[in-house]
């Protein structure tokens, strides 16, 4: 069960935004992938110097019997610091550390994919592979429901929304602009962003280093029992670009994993059907 939201007077928190922290002092924000593999937990700590590399930063641990990672009588949890990201809320030197969860015994937690996502990435690194990501999501309210809906109702059917303008069509884009620019501050290669098929719905895109760029894995939950291809057909397993089609080079659009798919795992799966033959 979630706690309840609870609206907290925003303008209260403005006048301490300014508070200037001692330049020596930089807040590190450890983030990692709890025992759901959904779930983003995170913690802070300061040092008194800027990390310039994840070589500068310590191994830290967290209580995992907390996030379903470790048995209460066992549960001091590792978090390996991996990348560093500028961070886009505190700003100045202040950094974001995307970490890996080990055991006690220092081996991957059971939802540690990026481990062996890497591992792969760099055994497959001599043949340059190529690929990236569109998440798709929805912005919801407290109560679950998709941001912008009429109350109880549903909206018109899709077609007026897909990369659409205008207030009567796209919901919350100043939301959005906030976290493409937060994103690009703090150094995901984010490709761009779109409004999807139905209000409330966005989509983005990001490539390359994408072992270091899904901050937030999603189990891998949806399979496609008939595998089918097509030229532009966003019905089918696999879409293939119509310019694709015509230069007879490029790229392919694999439709089949779903929007709470593991990235990790899916990058995997990539390598080793196209690089390892597996």
């Amino acid at each position: 069960m979630n706690s309840v939201p609870i609206a907290l007077n925003k303008a209260a928190m403005r006048k301490y935004e300014d508070l200037e922290v001692p330049c020596d002092d930089v807040i590190a924000t450890y983030v990692w992938v709890d025992g759901t593999g959904i779930d983003i937990r995170a913690k802070d700590r300061t040092f008194d110097f800027v990390p310039k590399t994840k070589k500068d930063l310590p191994i830290w641990y967290f209580d995992g019997s907390n996030t379903a990672q470790a048995a209460s009588d066992n549960c001091d949890t590792f978090i390996f610091p991996e990348v560093i990201y500028s961070d886009p809320f505190r700003r100045g030197s202040h950094i974001m550390v995307l970490a890996d969860t080990y055991q006690y015994n220092y081996q991957p937690t059971e939802t540690n994919f990026r481990k062996n996502c890497v591992m792969l990435c760099e055994k497959g690194e001599v043949e340059e592979p190529w690929f990236g990501f569109n998440q798709e999501f929805f912005l919801t309210t407290t109560d679950k429901r998709p941001l912008g809906w009429p109350p109880g109702g549903f909206p018109a059917p899709p077609g007026p929304y897909y990369c659409a303008i205008g207030a009567n069509k796209i919901v919350a884009r100043d939301l959005m602009e906030a976290f493409y620019r937060c994103c690009l501050y703090a150094g995901v290669k984010i490709n761009g962003i779109n409004p999807g098929t139905t209000p409330s719905q966005w989509n983005f895109q990001f490539k390359d280093s994408a072992a270091n760029q899904t901050d937030t894995p999603h189990f891998l939950l949806v399979t496609t029992p008939l595998y089918v291809a097509g030229v532009a057909n966003r019905s089918c397993c696999v879409r293939i670009p119509r310019q694709v089609s015509e230069d007879k080079r490029g790229y392919l659009e694999d439709r089949r994993p779903a929007a709470n798919a593991d990235p990790y795992r899916v990058i995997s799966i990539i390598l080793r059907t196209c690089i390892f033959d597996e």
